[in-house]
């Protein structure tokens, strides 16, 4: 993966998404779970209630000069609404279908094991059979879910009767504020709606994922403990054929050896697992670079290109990267302003910006001190130096 670039639009939501300690993570999603149960199961109207504000008439009726271009605007943001509520519903309709191919495959997956719980300990039995209820339950709420997610009647939505009187059979006069009114009531409610169809798709997808973990935890557990094998005899009928016949009365392996078997099975499971794990993690690791994490970039200072030459020059040969920007608030109100050849960057402390080329660091805690400055080169008796274009008689030391 390549590093991301900066934009400047999105300065303000600096390292997002935010990484968060796992034990914080697993609590907000029990959490979310939870509700996706109690909304799930709770009844609910499938009718929106009136709005508590409404859109007033406005006390002037006089059509603006624009009033195409904002009945357009509105009709756009309608219609973008109830493509979101689209999308959401027929993702929620998919899954919907998903769900039902999935629920014999699980049931038959599950059934099949039934047998060896049978002969397994009592322990390793009731906790395979509470896989198999957890798994039909949350199986059963991601169907309810999504099922509610296909329940909403209507919504209110945009009618002829805005512009023809069915009474009388004829054209209304156009009522240029009822027809905004009636649009952003539209829009709130196909609005509402999404929020509403997107919880049930959300809570679909929780539930869907937990029933086929513990399926698979079930599935797990009954083919964990081996099945007994029976004797098999041989046995010759009046016929003069030879068929074989199994006793069904018993087993011959002890439980001794079927437990040291069910142990040796897990030991396998869990050395598998682990080496999988290993060969996935330096896999991903050789291929799968991780976005390094940098300071925040910001341009606060801006080089012309006769300084930006001249740091160039400063920078060839010397094995440092940066130039830093330091600045210090004086008694007399002015700060005093200096560069210098910096080799690294703090990503907590430091602000990293670009200007013809050349990278800048400026500490966070003088960045308003140097902000929008523009540092220039002058000749002089001395050989040269720096200065900031808005106060010349302020050069600025180089090392």
């Amino acid at each position: 993966m390549t590093a991301q670039k900066p934009h400047p639009a999105l300065e303000y939501i600096p390292d997002f998404p935010h990484q968060q300690p796992l034990s914080k993570a697993v609590r907000r999603w029990c959490r979310e779970t939870w509700w996706f149960v109690v909304h799930t199961i709770t009844p609910t109207e499938t009718t929106l209630p009136e709005p508590t504000r409404v859109v007033t008439q406005p006390a002037d009726l006089t059509p603006p000069t624009d009033l195409k271009e904002r009945l357009a605007a509105a009709k756009a943001i309608v219609d973008s609404a109830e493509a979101r509520l689209n999308t959401v519903r027929s993702k929620a309709t998919s899954l919907l279908g998903f769900v039902a191919l999935v629920i014999p495959l699980v049931s038959w997956w599950l059934l099949s094991g039934r047998a060896r719980l049978t002969t397994a300990p009592v322990v390793m039995e009731v906790g395979g059979y509470v896989l198999m209820v957890l798994c039909a339950v949350f199986l059963s709420l991601s169907l309810l879910a999504l099922i509610r997610s296909q329940g909403i009647v209507s919504y209110p939505c945009q009618t002829p009767d805005l512009i023809v009187d069915f009474e009388k059979g004829q054209l209304k006069a156009h009522d240029w504020a009822a027809d905004l009114r009636g649009q952003a009531s539209a829009w709130g409610a196909v609005q509402r709606w999404s929020d509403v169809v997107t919880d049930f798709y959300r809570a679909g997808q929780r539930f869907l994922v937990l029933s086929l973990v513990m399926a698979v935890l079930a599935g797990g557990a009954s083919y964990l403990y081996p099945q007994p094998t029976k004797p098999i005899s041989l046995v010759q009928k009046p016929s003069g054929e030879v068929a074989l016949v199994v006793d069904a009365s018993g087993g011959i392996i002890d439980p001794d050896s079927r437990w040291m078997a069910a142990l040796w099975n897990l030991i396998s499971f869990v050395a598998g697992g682990g080496v999988m794990t290993l060969i996935s993690w330096l896999y991903f690791r050789k291929y799968w670079r991780p976005i390094a994490a940098g300071p925040e970039r910001k341009n606060l200072i801006r080089l012309t290109p006769i300084a930006a030459e001249k740091v160039r020059q400063m920078l060839t040969g010397t094995g440092w990267k940066y130039v830093r920007a330091k600045a210090e608030a004086m008694s007399s109100g002015q700060p005093t302003r200096k560069l210098y050849l910096e080799e690294s960057v703090n990503p907590e402390q430091d602000y990293i910006g670009e200007s013809q080329g050349v990278e800048i660091v400026v500490a966070r805690a003088c960045a308003d001190l140097v902000l929008n400055s523009v540092v220039d080169w002058t000749d002089n008796d001395n050989g040269g130096g720096f200065y900031f274009a808005e106060d010349s008689s302020l050069p600025l030391a180089t090392p």
